[in-house]
């Protein structure tokens, strides 16, 4: 993963001439950036009483079922959080997708990868943020 910083000064703009230009300007300032940034995800072997995923976990058995939760940063009236599993790197076998408002930070919760829906091996879960691909999890699927 790359990261790139950049440096940029705010242009300058001429003075407001009248009390309504100022008072425009000022609400424009003060309106938050529709920015939201995935800050975690993780596996889970079930649902607290929020409905988010807990008891984190890297390996499941046949049966059980996979929760896949997400941490997102920022302020969004919608972040559309999606994952796509594959096993060993092959084709794509399923996927979940949600949407939901963020306020500073959310934690959101996928529809379970059923028990018993994924055979024994090692699983990868590409997580996408707003149709960007944002981070990777690695989980094992054992007897």
């Amino acid at each position: 993963m790359a990261l790139v910083v950049a440096a940029c000064t705010k242009p300058a703009t001429p003075e407001p001439t009248s009390g309504t230009e100022v008072a425009a300007a000022s609400q424009s300032a003060a309106q938050p950036a529709d920015s939201v940034s995935l800050f975690n995800a993780y596996t889970a072997r079930s649902l607290n009483a929020e409905a988010q995923a807990t008891d984190p976990a890297k390996e499941f058995s046949r049966v059980e079922p996979v929760y896949i939760g997400a941490v997102v940063h920022g302020e969004s009236e919608s972040a559309t959080i999606k994952a796509e599993w594959s096993l060993n790197g092959g084709p794509v076998l399923g996927s979940a997708e949600k949407s939901s408002p963020v306020r500073t930070a959310e934690v959101v919760t996928l529809a379970p990868i059923p028990g018993g829906s994924l055979e024994k091996g090692s699983y990868t879960a590409i997580i996408y943020l707003n149709g960007a691909p944002s981070w990777e999890l690695p989980f094992q699927v054992i007897d």
